[in-house]
Protein backbone atom coordinates (compact mmCIF):
# COMPACT_ATOMS: atom_id res chain seq x y z
CA UNK A 1 0.00 0.00 0.00
CA UNK A 2 1.20 3.49 -0.84
CA UNK A 3 0.55 6.64 1.16
CA UNK A 4 -0.25 9.56 -1.14
CA UNK A 5 -0.72 13.26 -0.25
CA UNK A 6 -3.35 15.02 -2.37
CA UNK A 7 -3.82 18.80 -2.23
CA UNK A 8 -5.77 19.66 -5.40
CA UNK A 9 -9.02 18.39 -6.88
CA UNK A 10 -8.37 14.88 -5.48
CA UNK A 11 -8.96 16.29 -2.00
CA UNK A 12 -12.53 15.32 -2.83
CA UNK A 13 -12.81 11.67 -1.86
CA UNK A 14 -15.81 11.35 -4.17
CA UNK A 15 -13.74 12.56 -7.13
CA UNK A 16 -10.68 10.42 -6.37
CA UNK A 17 -12.80 7.33 -5.69
CA UNK A 18 -15.12 7.85 -8.64
CA UNK A 19 -15.68 5.00 -11.13
CA UNK A 20 -13.52 6.80 -13.72
CA UNK A 21 -10.65 7.17 -11.23
CA UNK A 22 -9.80 4.78 -8.35
CA UNK A 23 -13.28 3.28 -7.99
CA UNK A 24 -13.46 3.34 -4.18
CA UNK A 25 -9.96 1.97 -3.54
CA UNK A 26 -8.42 5.07 -1.88
CA UNK A 27 -8.86 5.10 1.90
CA UNK A 28 -8.47 8.33 3.89
CA UNK A 29 -5.64 8.21 6.43
CA UNK A 30 -6.16 11.80 7.56
CA UNK A 31 -5.72 15.50 7.03
CA UNK A 32 -2.07 16.47 6.78
CA UNK A 33 0.18 19.46 6.25
CA UNK A 34 3.55 19.59 4.56
CA UNK A 35 6.69 19.73 6.67
CA UNK A 36 8.50 21.84 4.07
CA UNK A 37 7.24 25.27 3.03
CA UNK A 38 5.21 25.54 -0.17
CA UNK A 39 2.60 27.78 -1.70
CA UNK A 40 -0.35 26.62 -3.75
CA UNK A 41 -0.48 27.77 -7.35
CA UNK A 42 -2.06 26.74 -10.64
CA UNK A 43 0.98 25.98 -12.80
CA UNK A 44 0.04 22.77 -14.63
CA UNK A 45 -2.16 22.44 -17.70
CA UNK A 46 -4.64 19.64 -17.05
CA UNK A 47 -5.77 17.89 -20.22
CA UNK A 48 -8.44 16.06 -18.18
CA UNK A 49 -9.90 19.33 -16.84
CA UNK A 50 -9.05 21.65 -19.74
CA UNK A 51 -7.66 24.29 -17.38
CA UNK A 52 -4.79 24.94 -14.98
CA UNK A 53 -4.53 22.50 -12.07
CA UNK A 54 -3.00 22.89 -8.63
CA UNK A 55 0.67 22.54 -7.83
CA UNK A 56 2.72 23.08 -4.70
CA UNK A 57 5.72 25.33 -5.23
CA UNK A 58 8.69 25.45 -2.84
CA UNK A 59 8.58 28.63 -0.77
CA UNK A 60 10.69 29.98 2.07
CA UNK A 61 7.84 32.03 3.58
CA UNK A 62 6.96 29.46 6.18
CA UNK A 63 3.57 28.39 4.80
CA UNK A 64 2.52 24.76 4.86
CA UNK A 65 0.11 23.28 2.35
CA UNK A 66 -2.76 21.20 3.70
CA UNK A 67 -4.24 18.17 2.07
CA UNK A 68 -5.28 14.59 2.68
CA UNK A 69 -3.17 11.45 2.91
CA UNK A 70 -4.78 8.45 1.24
CA UNK A 71 -3.75 4.81 1.47
CA UNK A 72 -3.95 3.32 -2.02
CA UNK A 73 -3.00 -0.16 -3.28
CA UNK A 74 0.35 0.06 -5.12
CA UNK A 75 -1.04 -1.22 -8.46
CA UNK A 76 -3.49 1.73 -8.44
CA UNK A 77 -0.72 4.29 -7.92
CA UNK A 78 2.32 3.32 -9.95
CA UNK A 79 2.59 3.00 -13.72
CA UNK A 80 0.30 3.00 -16.70
CA UNK A 81 -1.65 -0.26 -16.80
CA UNK A 82 -4.85 -1.45 -18.43
CA UNK A 83 -6.70 -0.04 -15.41
CA UNK A 84 -6.71 3.49 -14.02
CA UNK A 85 -3.78 4.49 -11.79
CA UNK A 86 -2.92 7.69 -9.98
CA UNK A 87 0.12 8.03 -12.26
CA UNK A 88 -2.28 7.98 -15.24
CA UNK A 89 -4.69 10.45 -13.61
CA UNK A 90 -1.85 12.86 -12.83
CA UNK A 91 -0.08 12.20 -16.16
CA UNK A 92 3.09 11.36 -14.26
CA UNK A 93 6.14 12.06 -16.37
CA UNK A 94 4.24 14.45 -18.64
CA UNK A 95 2.35 16.99 -16.49
CA UNK A 96 3.43 16.00 -12.99
CA UNK A 97 6.32 14.13 -11.44
CA UNK A 98 5.73 11.78 -8.55
CA UNK A 99 8.01 12.52 -5.60
CA UNK A 100 8.20 12.01 -1.88
CA UNK A 101 7.36 14.75 0.59
CA UNK A 102 7.23 14.94 4.37
CA UNK A 103 3.86 15.58 6.00
CA UNK A 104 2.41 15.63 9.49
CA UNK A 105 -0.96 13.90 9.77
CA UNK A 106 -3.39 15.61 12.13
CA UNK A 107 -3.09 14.12 15.61
CA UNK A 108 0.58 13.15 15.22
CA UNK A 109 3.71 15.21 15.74
CA UNK A 110 5.89 12.73 13.87
CA UNK A 111 6.42 13.49 10.17
CA UNK A 112 5.96 10.71 7.64
CA UNK A 113 7.22 10.41 4.09
CA UNK A 114 4.50 10.04 1.45
CA UNK A 115 4.12 10.31 -2.31
CA UNK A 116 2.70 13.40 -3.98
CA UNK A 117 2.68 14.94 -7.44
CA UNK A 118 4.32 18.25 -8.38
CA UNK A 119 4.47 20.04 -11.72
CA UNK A 120 7.11 18.66 -14.02
CA UNK A 121 7.37 21.97 -15.91
CA UNK A 122 5.53 24.70 -13.94
CA UNK A 123 4.13 27.44 -16.15
CA UNK A 124 2.99 30.93 -15.25
CA UNK A 125 -0.10 32.54 -16.72
CA UNK A 126 -2.32 29.46 -16.89
CA UNK A 127 -5.92 29.96 -15.72
CA UNK A 128 -7.94 27.54 -13.66
CA UNK A 129 -11.72 27.15 -13.93
CA UNK A 130 -14.56 26.72 -11.47
CA UNK A 131 -15.30 23.15 -12.61
CA UNK A 132 -11.83 22.14 -11.39
CA UNK A 133 -11.68 24.34 -8.28
CA UNK A 134 -15.04 23.17 -6.97
CA UNK A 135 -13.57 19.68 -6.37
CA UNK A 136 -10.79 21.28 -4.31
CA UNK A 137 -13.31 23.36 -2.33
CA UNK A 138 -15.60 20.37 -1.73
CA UNK A 139 -12.60 18.34 -0.53
CA UNK A 140 -11.44 21.08 1.86
CA UNK A 141 -14.91 21.25 3.40
CA UNK A 142 -15.32 17.45 3.43
CA UNK A 143 -12.10 16.97 5.40
CA UNK A 144 -12.44 20.06 7.61
CA UNK A 145 -9.24 21.78 6.55
CA UNK A 146 -8.50 24.85 8.69
CA UNK A 147 -10.65 27.86 7.79
CA UNK A 148 -7.54 30.07 7.42
CA UNK A 149 -6.18 27.63 4.86
CA UNK A 150 -9.51 27.50 3.01
CA UNK A 151 -9.46 31.31 2.82
CA UNK A 152 -5.88 31.16 1.52
CA UNK A 153 -6.88 28.74 -1.27
CA UNK A 154 -9.80 30.97 -2.26
CA UNK A 155 -7.42 33.96 -2.35
CA UNK A 156 -4.89 32.03 -4.48
CA UNK A 157 -7.68 30.98 -6.84
CA UNK A 158 -8.91 34.54 -7.29
CA UNK A 159 -5.34 35.76 -7.82
CA UNK A 160 -5.08 33.17 -10.58
CA UNK A 161 -8.41 33.97 -12.24
CA UNK A 162 -10.19 37.03 -10.85
CA UNK A 163 -13.08 36.63 -13.32
CA UNK A 164 -14.19 33.59 -11.30
CA UNK A 165 -15.10 35.81 -8.32
CA UNK A 166 -18.88 35.91 -8.77
CA UNK A 167 -19.33 32.23 -9.63
CA UNK A 168 -16.82 31.16 -6.97
CA UNK A 169 -18.60 33.12 -4.25
CA UNK A 170 -21.98 31.72 -5.36
CA UNK A 171 -20.57 28.19 -5.14
CA UNK A 172 -19.04 28.90 -1.72
CA UNK A 173 -22.41 30.16 -0.47
CA UNK A 174 -24.00 26.88 -1.55
CA UNK A 175 -21.23 25.01 0.31
CA UNK A 176 -21.60 27.25 3.37
CA UNK A 177 -17.95 28.27 3.27
CA UNK A 178 -17.03 31.82 4.20
CA UNK A 179 -14.90 33.66 1.70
Amino acid sequence: MALVFQYGSNLSTTRLNGPDRLDGQAQVVGVARTVECFYLDYTVWSHHNNCAAADIVADASGRCVYGVVYEIPDPLVFGYHNHMTLDRIELEGESYRRQQVGVRVKGSDDPICVWTYRAKHPRCGLKTELDYVRHLLIGMKEHGLPSEYQAYVIERTLCNHSQLAQSLHAFLNRLNVSS
